[in-house]
């Protein structure tokens, strides 16, 4: 049996996590101002890095789920848990909250020139509820992924850098 490392994956795995972590935090700090749909992915990833959120509770957070008062970006996620009514609170990274907080601009900005309302933290004008779709989550990687010149693997980064 191999070598294990952080979560108990294998070497070679466990050390390629926060090498890629670290490359997606200093690519995102590094494309805060950048257009719209690359600020908008490196906030979701993030998200799902530092909260321990899925891509699905992610694209379904609304902007109620935020704490706009830290200093230290808080989220909330009320879709966690069997019920879907069971509430966690994270607090993101200081990068995390300075991209969130770029995005939201980025937000606003994208609300405002197509003249279009949405409650959720990452809208879709493409689907009748506003929630950006699931499909749009393989887009999101592959623009952090060639940002970042290596492949992004959310599932890992949630299970390591997220909340247990």
């Amino acid at each position: 049996m191999g070598a294990q490392n952080i979560g108990g994956r294998p070497e070679s795995e466990g050390g390629r996590v926060p090498r890629i972590y670290v490359r997606l935090r200093n690519n995102a700090l590094e494309n805060i101002g950048s257009d719209f749909k690359t600020i908008r992915a490196f906030a979701f990833v993030m998200i799902v890095a530092e909260t321990g959120l899925g891509p699905d509770e992610v694209r379904k957070l609304e902007m109620d789920n935020l704490d706009p008062a830290s200093s230290i970006g808080i989220v909330s996620c009320r879709t966690r848990g069997l019920d879907g009514e069971s509430c966690i609170s994270v607090n993101l990274q200081k990068a995390g909250s300075d991209v969130l907080a770029a995005y939201i601009e980025s937000r606003r900005a994208f609300l405002e020139e197509y003249s279009f309302d949405s409650r959720y933290l990452f809208p879709s004008r493409m689907t009748t509820n506003g929630i950006m779709p699931p499909e749009a989550v393989n887009g999101i990687v592959d623009t952090v992924s060639d940002i970042c010149e290596e492949k992004v693997d959310m599932e890992l980064l949630r299970d390591i850098f997220g909340p247990q």
